[in-house]
């Protein structure tokens, strides 16, 4: 009777100790892909701006950079600040007021998600696969800037340096000569009517669209736009092979 008591007792804390041991795993799995370390995480070699890389995640970048990103509003637009917006396009960059001649100047503004409405990026089925993060709070050539990053799948694949002046030539210069060292020769692209300089840099797998826009005759905002072209050649994939299963 005892032999048996004893085989029951084992077994019973063998089962308690398996599912400890399984309840454990499950939970430092989690923990590692919500974090995105070891196997999960998602960074390549290439560098983007400071630590990270490209195709980091979220986390990914907060850590390698030691800083928190904030939510980026995707969807309003405030009319009372005509600044160039994080994104730039045909239809995402230098909106003013007189672009929307029926809309009032109040807080109930009209609702945008830049990713939907640029046609830079793939429609896919889930547009909330898309996100935006800004960083704050940086100084980048000795002036106070805004870094913005687009993720796709939680994966880096555009990010924007935004700076403000008040003279146009001393940044110009500055964002030029930067660009262009390590670049190479720009080429020069349509300006819109508000801006002052428009220029892009193009490689196997990078492109950066500059540009330089007058917001009043002391105001000056440079944006600088790197987009990693490898990550949109597979939202392009993933798009075409989302049409494809479609019926």
């Amino acid at each position: 009777m005892k032999t048996k008591f004893r085989t029951i007792l084992k077994i019973s804390l063998f089962s308690i100790a398996a599912i400890a041991l399984l309840i454990f795993i499950i939970a430092i799995n989690g923990y590692l892909k919500d974090e995105k370390l070891l196997f999960y995480a998602t960074g390549t070699q290439y560098k983007v701006f400071l630590n990270s890389t490209w195709e980091m995640s979220e986390k990914e970048i907060e850590r390698a950079n030691d800083t928190h990103l904030t939510v980026r509003k995707e969807y309003v637009i405030d009319f009372r600040d005509v600044v160039p917006l994080p994104h730039f396009g045909n239809t995402s960059y230098g909106l003013k007021p007189s672009d929307f001649p029926n809309q009032s100047l109040s807080l109930d503004m009209p609702q945008f998600n830049w990713f939907k409405s640029n046609p830079r990026y793939p429609t896919v089925l889930n547009m909330s696969r898309y996100k935006g993060r800004l960083q704050n709070n940086i100084t980048v050539f000795g002036y106070e800037s805004q870094i913005s990053y687009s993720f796709f799948d939680d994966k880096l694949f555009e990010y924007t340096l935004i700076i403000k002046e008040s003279e146009a030539d001393k940044l110009h210069k500055l964002i030029f000569d930067n660009i262009s060292r390590k670049y190479g020769r720009g080429h020069v692209q349509e300006k819109k009517t508000y801006e002052t300089q428009s220029l892009f840099w193009e490689n196997t797998n990078l492109k950066v669209d500059y540009r330089l826009t007058e917001q009043s005759s002391s105001q000056f905002t440079a944006v600088v736009r790197f987009s990693y072209k490898p990550m949109f050649n597979k939202i392009r994939q993933e798009k075409l092979k989302e049409e494809k299963n479609l019926f």
